[in-house]
């Protein structure tokens, strides 16, 4: 059995290693309580001290799992009581070390998209998160959001694992060694704009909602896909003259004018819909929510009609190690996202504004410039799109 030295005020755990020599490792219980101890008293805080000893004495000789010798420290970490941190409540601790942090909002969306993403993270306690749960994250996060934006959300989660290990919540971080693939880091690279005529053959051709899709998507300033195919009717205010967008990848609420040519498509949209529907794309929110609430499938349907209607090339044959191939096309729906930053550019927009208007989620780009446009300005320069891509009221 271990027994208990004070140092400072915590109680550090003691006993003989399996050589003989004596083990000395600190609890981290507080001798006297302290805020974080959920009105603990100093013997229940000596007796919860004891258990970790004896819990961390045990994983030394190897007569108890790791779980086990740290079930009364995670307790500790949760205020006191018997159930294990889960990953929710370690992160929302780990975030608000973050706040003060010029990162913050990347902090945010990293975690938040881990606990959407893995099915039960919330409330999965931190020790039953597994590396193949962290692979299928990385997999599941590629749907949504190219390689790079990945790539910098591993580092955040990554970082909120390693601090579970270092105040010994865990032993191993699940994360370490998790990589994004490379032809998910390359592909963002690779990725293309359309072209003014590819753009208007889209507007021309293309069956069912998806001329009226691909229209909204550039002139809201290039939404995201799930952003368009998530767009509700109560968040057009046509008496305003606004339309109320929430970025996907942060969170953060937008609002965008609703020029004349959008409002001509709107209004023409909600008359042959009517009330039946809440959505402005309601086929496309289907199949969205048929893919478990990503955008894969819309994303893949749209980009074979491409093919099918002769708006681009037949994705090539890319073939990866181990003989492993993969069609890699160049051109995808996130490519209007590019397409309408150089539209707005080539129509002579400023490019803080192009950044303000197609929604750049580095907020350090409005710091640096502080720039702060007016509606009307906006209004201005989108109307230059909707000509320059020929869209008519």
């Amino acid at each position: 059995m271990a027994w208990l030295i004070q140092r400072g005020n915590s109680w550090v755990g003691c006993w003989l290693g399996v050589d003989g020599k004596e083990v000395r490792r600190s609890t981290r219980v507080h001798v006297s309580p302290a805020p974080r101890d959920a009105g603990m008293s100093a013997k229940q805080l000596k007796q919860l001290a004891q258990r970790v000893a004896d819990g961390m004495e045990g994983t030394d000789k190897g007569q108890m799992s790791v779980e086990l010798a740290l079930s009364a420290v995670r307790a500790v970490a949760c205020g006191g009581g018997s159930k294990p941190v889960t990953l929710g409540e370690f992160a929302k601790t780990f975030l608000a070390g973050r706040r003060e942090q010029k990162s913050y909002n990347n902090s945010t969306v990293a975690v938040g998209s881990l606990l959407r993403l893995v099915p039960g993270a919330q409330d999965m306690p931190l020790g039953r998160f597994t590396r193949a749960m962290a692979e299928d994250y990385v997999r599941a996060a590629l749907d949504e959001v190219g390689g790079s934006s990945v790539d910098r959300r591993l580092a955040v989660i990554g970082a909120l694992f390693n601090r579970a290990v270092a105040e010994r919540l865990i032993e191993v971080n699940p994360f370490r060694g998790v990589r994004v693939p490379k032809w998910a880091l390359n592909e963002a690279s690779e990725r293309e704009p359309f072209t003014r005529e590819e753009v208007q053959r889209m507007l021309e051709v293309l069956p069912d909602e998806w001329p009226d899709f691909v229209a909204v998507c550039m002139l809201l300033g290039g939404l995201r896909l799930s952003e368009v195919a998530l767009l509700r009717w109560d968040a057009v205010d046509f008496s305003r003259g606004l339309v109320k967008v929430r970025a996907y990848k942060t969170n953060k609420p937008m609002t965008k004018p609703l020029i004349k040519p959008l409002r001509a498509l709107l209004e023409r949209r909600k008359v042959a819909a009517g009330d039946w529907s809440e959505w402005v794309f309601p086929y496309a929110q289907l199949r969205y929510a048929q893919a478990g609430d990503k955008s894969s499938k819309l994303s893949i349907e749209f980009g074979k009609l491409l093919q099918d209607y002769g708006i681009v090339e037949p994705a090539k044959l890319e073939f990866k190690r181990a003989g492993r191939a993969r069609r890699f096309q160049s051109k995808s729906f996130h490519s209007l996202r590019t397409t309408a930053t150089t539209f707005l550019l080539d129509c002579g927009c400023p490019a803080e504004l192009v950044r303000h208007i197609v929604g750049h989620d580095d907020p350090a780009i409005e710091r640096e410039h502080y720039y702060k446009p007016g509606s009307e300005v906006q209004q201005d320069y989108l109307r230059r799109l909707a000509e320059f891509l020929g869209v008519r009221e």
